[in-house]
């Protein structure tokens, strides 16, 4: 799979599992709609400004799971839906959701709190989710990601 540099996505297979340059150079590619990747954008979602501040974590649908369906666009709109509703009702122990970034119509990535631990640093080291919360852009960042 990779990115052209305008953006278009394109994945291809070869029956050999040796990355030699030669063959990447033989492979030839299938574009990629992007309606299989990002789902369509609707007004009711929260829009985020496109000058994100350096402590936002930005989660865009993961494509190495792509099987030629829209199955990961289908899944990217239903955490954003999920999320749109968990901000309704927000808990120290969720990530904190900002909203998302639109592009061309499409929700092309979601906007959460970074944050400097992990969860199983919050649960094994007693520690509260605040202390966790990315103030300054000097530490490692890691997000407490809810894995649904």
């Amino acid at each position: 799979m990779w990115q052209e540099s305008n953006g278009d996505l394109f994945h291809a297979q070869h029956p050999c599992r040796l990355r030699t340059e030669e063959i990447l150079e033989t492979l030839v590619g299938t574009p990629i709609p992007s309606s299989d990747i990002y789902p369509l954008w609707y007004d009711d979602l929260t829009k985020v400004s496109p000058l994100l501040p350096g402590n936002i974590f930005v989660k865009k649908p993961d494509l190495l799971g792509y099987d030629g369906s829209m199955c990961i666009s289908e899944v990217h709109l239903r955490e954003v839906q999920l999320m749109e509703k968990l901000v309704q009702y927000p808990h120290h122990g969720i990530v904190q959701y900002l909203g998302c970034i639109q592009t061309d119509g499409c929700i092309t990535g979601i906007c959460l709190q970074k944050y400097v631990c992990t969860l199983n640093n919050v649960v094994q080291e007693r520690l509260s989710p605040e202390q966790c919360v990315l103030y300054t852009l000097s530490f490692p960042c890691l997000l407490i990601h809810i894995i649904f």
